[in-house]
């Protein structure tokens, strides 16, 4: 668990970084949700969890964030 919580420690860095050279503000807000949605995944791998992490997982591969900030469910394709 502890090799995944350091991947998505990364994965929320590089989100952070992109976030910091953005200069559009919605686009960057966005990035930045993203980055902290990793960090959630990150903690939930960390403290095992798994109804934390199941339940974040769950999140995200039902929905999608989008930069307006409001969550709509995934399309099937």
């Amino acid at each position: 668990m502890a090799a995944r919580a350091d991947h998505h420690r990364d994965v929320a860095a590089q989100f952070r970084s992109l976030a910091a050279i953005e200069p559009s503000d919605s686009l960057r807000q966005y990035l930045q949700r993203i980055a902290q949605r990793h960090d959630e995944l990150a903690a939930g791998f960390e403290h095992r969890d798994p109804a934390v992490t199941r339940g974040i997982l769950t999140w995200a591969s039902g929905t999608r964030l989008w930069p307006s900030g409001w969550m709509r469910p995934a399309e099937n394709n």
